[in-house]
């Protein structure tokens, strides 16, 4: 950070006007005008990396907060999605609970069949055979 002495002289620096009165008097013959002018460039140099400086970390913090909040949401995804998986799974086991139910349903309505057949006899079951062979000759 500048110290108030070279604050001062880059005030009164600044407010010069580059007339080149003080170049023309000075004594020692230095050309003031000349220094005051590289003095000046080099401040509006600095003054110019301060700004780009400021604005570089300026897109960086947002970045930043960017960042922290894209992982954020791609964190509250996958808890949804493991959440979704497990309500599925859930669902998937209530599922398979019911369905021995309708497998065992499933189940006695071809034990009849099987016993109706039988009852009537191996000659039903042979009309039976070409029945069903008669109606995939048809169906082709």
């Amino acid at each position: 950070m500048p110290n108030q002495k070279t604050t001062i002289k880059h005030k009164s620096l600044i407010s010069s006007i580059e007339c080149g009165c003080c170049s023309y008097v000075c004594p020692s013959k230095i050309p003031l005008v000349q220094y005051y002018r590289h003095a000046k460039g080099e401040i509006w140099a600095a003054e110019r990396e301060k700004a780009a400086a400021d604005i570089a970390r300026q897109r960086h913090e947002f970045r930043q907060e960017r960042m922290e909040r894209e992982a954020a949401e791609k964190a509250e995804r996958q808890r949804q999605k493991k959440a979704a998986l497990a309500a599925k799974k859930k669902a998937a086991e209530k599922k398979d609970a019911e369905e021995p139910s309708k497998k065992s349903a499933i189940d006695e309505a071809v034990e009849k069949a099987k016993a109706k057949r039988l009852k009537q006899g191996p000659k039903a079951e042979k009309q039976q055979q070409s029945e069903n062979k008669e109606s995939e000759t048809s169906d082709s």
